[in-house]
């Protein structure tokens, strides 16, 4: 049975492919697709679209350091008060090619996380993602990488409130990334068939921002499941707001010092424009920059002696 991730399109005056509801929707979908290709092949994740909604308001990526900025943060709340917090990833469209500069001065396409909204037990609580992206990260397969930073945060042991982490399980040294350069989870993120292997999907597929996993432990999805008549749960501890907030900033901490995410660029290849089509009389040599100029006149004098010998 498919896993559920359910995604919520967030477009800001200014982004790309954002001028028209048909645009605007044909760019998440492309987000949606590529995301259903590798999460959805290797692993059995199901994204769908939840909602999309436009926002009367520009964010210019460059002047963005981080996902948690207030106006990314602001506007996945707008957001989120629309759907009642449903449990789902929430992918802000800015405007502007590129992230501010890193430390390192890499210029990021996109930025991801899963954040805490309730924190009862290191078994039961509830996330939802929170992705922006750039004009760069534009039919590229970032979405699905950082949505897969997102799909990776967990505790690793039960029993150690201290054991959150959103490593990379192949990679477990590594910041949060793969060290394999065709891997969707390296941080320069291939362009075409980026490979996802078991290790991750393992990890992915027990997300609490998958809806059937939200609903096992009565998250948002669970509490619907309620109302509806389905069959009731045991009694929950209560929710800790301050623990929500200390987990909250420990992931930012740990995104921010990872490697910046970007989308592997086409090679491009810069054809010499041959002599002539430069200029049909003259060429320059490669020994001497200086212009010199090719006669046609021993051409014309060819064929004007060919004519009368004919």
């Amino acid at each position: 049975m498919p896993l559920t991730v359910p995604v919520v399109g967030i477009f800001t005056n200014g982004a790309a492919s954002s001028a028209t509801r048909a645009q605007r929707a044909a760019r998440l979908d492309d987000d949606i697709a590529r995301a259903n290709e590798t999460w959805g092949n290797d692993c059995g994740l199901n994204f769908v679209v939840l909602r999309r909604f436009t926002l009367n308001v520009e964010i210019d990526a460059d002047s963005v350091m981080d996902v948690t900025d207030q106006s990314i943060s602001d506007a996945v709340d707008a957001a989120r008060r629309r759907t009642n917090d449903a449990t789902a990833i929430y992918v802000v469209y800015l405007s502007g090619k590129n992230f501010a500069p890193d430390a390192d001065g890499n210029l990021p396409d996109g930025k991801g996380i899963a954040l805490f909204s309730n924190f009862r037990s290191t078994t039961d609580y509830d996330l939802y993602g929170q992705v922006a992206l750039a004009d760069g990260a534009l039919n590229s397969n970032i979405f699905p990488h950082e949505a897969g930073h997102g799909l990776f945060l967990r505790f690793t042991d039960p029993d150690d409130i201290n054991s959150l982490t959103d490593v990379d399980p192949s990679n477990p040294g590594g910041d949060g990334h793969s060290d394999d350069p065709q891997n969707l989870m390296f941080p320069i993120v291939p362009r075409n068939n980026p490979l996802i292997n078991a290790d991750q999907c393992s990890v992915a597929s027990q997300s609490k921002l998958i809806i059937e996993n939200a609903a096992q432990n009565g998250g948002r999805a669970g509490r619907n499941r309620k109302r509806n008549g389905g069959r009731a749960r045991r009694k929950r501890l209560k929710n800790k707001p301050q623990m929500v907030k200390r987990f909250n900033k420990i992931i930012a901490m740990m995104r921010n010092s990872a490697r910046s995410d970007k989308c592997a660029r086409r090679q491009k290849t810069r054809r010499r424009r041959s002599a002539k089509a430069t200029c049909p009389v003259c060429y320059r040599s490669k020994t001497n920059t200086a212009v010199k100029m090719k006669s046609t006149r021993p051409n014309a004098f060819r064929r004007k002696s060919a004519a009368k010998a004919r």
